[in-house]
């Protein structure tokens, strides 16, 4: 028995089974338009998709000239470059597939992954991965080759130069190339997505052809992305929505790529790309949001006013685009008025004086942060997708009717339904087609075409899912009562004052929770020194926060209340394993490694 169920819209797939039939045409259509820019240092060049097909191709054929064969891996680790995106697009040409380890991965993470994929190649970006993998390359024997992006030293005996491994191209003629790509087929394996893994080790989701080519048609459809709009890439391209809107979306759409040089330049690349379509993870939003906030906050009282209004008046401007309703002419005209003297201002200073559609995903963000961005005018929808989905499955499109809190209705060529426990089951034409190497668990959510998530929610009457939580994250109080820790965690990561927030509680009679401190925030707050310890021990720090989450707690039933908080003794960081890649945070790890704290709340300790 189903609850609820909605679908999206289908749409004709794109020409071709495979990317590789896309990126072809591309090649041939629009052989002298831009595929991407990246900087050189001094400026932003220009490749077009003639030159970027040839290179594809000749890194294909370098691959095989090493001994590459068809179902084999190549690892690739580093920042969003056009060697990260050649090698990937490469791979599969010579019948194999890529898998992308993060930037922040220890030795041992790379290691595992090595293994587990048995990579024979690994592509590294400069000479700190590369020396991480001097440290583990004997504990690596399928391991057999290093190929450092272009400009990087190649100092291991097995490590040879960009240069030096595409003129291994030679070797190869292009028939031989051409026979690879016709013996593939739609079903084979074309990529690995390793998972983050908040629990357990990384699990690699397997993408077949099929739904690859699936993936490009399905993000062009439903971003409806227009002829030379501009995507900024720059979250890790071993992340799936990455992957999605810089490798398989542009293999059958008409927009241009710009590789960020890294999170350091995020700001100026935004400004000197000026985007049309922007995706970011919750924590880019908030840091946006915290930039102009100190800004706005230091400039003079008249203009501080000013600014209020302005930002009032572009929040009560975007209930009525949310709600489907007209506002009224005064507000129409307070709204042009600050849309030409704040709004086109401060997008243009930040580079989003041309976005189209901005998009948070990964994680849930809090309510607040797209409020403040309808405050100069902008709008921030949702997608919801994971690595087994392809990417996205639903999306709350800014150019459609929005609803904070919710990620959409469904996505072209996918069905959503909710079961009678409330987790949301999806259904698509780029669901995974297994979990490599691990059939049990294939088979533990994979059902009768139908991808069983995981995470619990609901659609309401107009097909918006919202999600609620995750199956494995409910908390059972001793009194018997199931919560899912999702919104409230939201709610508190909402309070200014709040960097990040686990609700715990499991076998006991009441919530608490676990939170770290946003340091500026609070610093600007109680007007001293942003000093993480100092503003821990600040007795007026913490009444602050207790009074804004006893009135957070008059929107949840009593039962779900928070009526108890530590702060940690420092921010959760991905360096020290509490948060993934895409900073989502390891609810198991934190609570294991801070239940001293969980032990001080409840008043009990171990015997």
């Amino acid at each position: 028995m189903t609850l609820t169920m909605t679908s999206g819209p289908k749409t004709p797939p794109l020409p071709g089974t495979t990317v590789l039939d896309l990126i072809a045409l591309q090649a041939e259509n629009r052989g002298d338009r831009d595929a991407y820019y990246a900087h050189n240092g001094s400026d932003w060049q220009a490749v077009s998709w003639a030159q970027h097909y040839d290179d594809i191709t000749r890194a294909a054929r370098a691959l095989m000239a090493g001994g590459f064969q068809s179902g084999q891996v190549v690892c690739i680790i580093g920042d969003n470059t056009p060697e990260w995106v050649t090698m990937d697009l490469a791979a599969m040409m010579a019948g194999g597939m890529s898998a992308g380890i993060y930037q922040t991965s220890s030795p041992e993470e790379i290691a595992y992954i090595l293994n587990h994929s048995e990579a024979p190649v690994i592509v590294a970006q400069n000479a700190h991965y590369l020396a991480q993998l001097a440290e583990i390359f004997d504990q690596c024997p399928h391991l057999t080759q290093i190929v450092m992006m272009d400009g990087a030293p190649a100092d291991h005996p097995s490590a040879e130069t960009w240069d030096a491994f595409l003129a291994r191209a030679a070797e190869v003629p292009d028939d031989a190339l051409r026979a690879r790509i016709a013996a593939i087929h739609p079903d084979d394996i074309g990529g690995l997505i390793y998972t983050s893994g908040t629990t357990g080790p990384p699990k690699a989701v397997a993408l077949s052809h099929k739904c690859i080519h699936g993936i490009s048609g399905n993000a062009n459809a439903f971003l409806d992305i227009q002829d030379g709009e501009v995507l900024l890439s720059y979250l890790p391209l071993s992340h799936i929505a990455e992957k999605a809107l810089s490798i398989y979306g542009p293999a059958g759409g008409p927009h241009v790529i710009y590789f960020s040089r890294g999170m350091d330049k995020l700001a100026e690349d935004i400004a000197q790309s000026r985007p049309h379509i922007l995706f970011g993870v919750p924590r880019v939003w908030e840091k946006i949001q915290a930039a102009l906030s100190l800004k706005f906050a230091s400039a003079e009282p008249k203009k501080q006013a000013s600014l209020k209004k302005a930002m009032d008046t572009g929040k009560a401007w975007f209930v009525h685009q949310r709600a489907g309703t007209k506002p009224g002419i005064g507000l129409k005209v307070k709204y042009a008025l600050y849309d030409k003297l704040a709004y086109s201002k401060i997008q243009a200073a930040l580079g989003l004086d041309r976005v189209r559609v901005c998009i948070s995903g990964a994680a849930a963000i809090a309510k607040d942060t797209p409020l403040f961005f309808n405050g100069i005018g902008l709008q921030i929808g949702n997608v919801y997708g994971l690595s087994e989905t392809g990417g996205g499955a639903s999306c709350d499109l800014p150019m459609h009717r929005v609803k904070i809190g919710s990620v959409g209705p469904a996505v072209p060529n996918f069905d959503i339904k909710i079961a009678d426990d409330e987790e949301i089951w999806l259904r698509g034409n780029t669901i995974f087609t297994q979990y490599l190497k691990d059939p049990e668990a294939t088979a533990a959510v994979l059902k009768d075409g139908w991808f069983a998530t995981g995470d619990l929610g609901y659609i309401d009457d107009d097909g918006y899912l919202f999600i609620s939580g995750r199956k494995k994250d409910l908390i059972i109080t001793s009194g018997g009562k199931n919560i899912a820790p999702s919104n409230l965690e939201t709610a508190m990561m909402s309070i200014p004052y709040i960097e990040h927030a686990i609700a715990v509680g499991d076998g006991f009679n009441f919530i608490s929770a676990l939170i770290t401190l946003d340091v500026e925030a609070c610093a600007r707050s109680l007007d001293v020194k942003a000093d993480y310890a100092e503003l821990a021990k600040s007795a007026r720090l913490r009444d602050s926060i207790r009074g804004a989450i006893e009135q957070m707690n008059d929107k949840f039933a009593r039962v779900e209340s928070v009526r108890e908080f530590r702060i940690l003794p420092k921010p959760l960081s991905i360096e020290d394993g509490f948060l993934t890649p895409t900073m989502k945070v390891k609810r198991a790890k934190v609570i294991t490694a801070y239940n001293d704290k969980i032990e001080d709340i409840y008043g009990v300790k171990d015997s």
